[in-house]
């Protein structure tokens, strides 16, 4: 295990669950509910929301040891970290229609939350 940490952000975890739909359409009445009451955009929030706070008590713990040194990047060095990785951003942009939408929203979102 290390001792030595670079707190910034890398991006998001993708999480999904997927179920054929001839599956879900024999399911019962009642059982396709729970499911699409628990599902959607609305749980997705809720359940990043619960992993935003986690993830923040976690950072406190590592932060708090006095056996863990966390370090942030500077300014420049998150310039830099994100010149080296816009190539491949751009490529994977160009490989995937749509991909544009999702990285502006991504960047809307989560940067702006980071300040990424």
């Amino acid at each position: 295990m290390t001792t030595y940490h670079v707190d910034t952000s890398l991006g998001g975890a993708a999480g999904m669950v997927f179920m054929a739909k001839s599956k879900y359409q024999a399911m019962p009445a009642a059982a396709r509910k729970i499911i699409d009451d628990n599902s959607g955009e609305a749980a997705s929030r809720a359940f990043g929301a619960a992993l935003d706070i986690e993830d923040a008590a976690q950072r406190a713990g590592v932060k708090a040891s006095d056996k863990q040194t966390v370090v942030e990047l500077s300014p420049a060095q998150k310039a830099s970290w994100r010149r080296r990785v816009e190539p491949t951003v751009a490529q994977w942009v160009k490989d995937n229609p749509g991909a544009d939408a999702v990285l502006a929203k991504f960047r809307a979102g989560a940067g702006a939350k980071t300040g990424d």
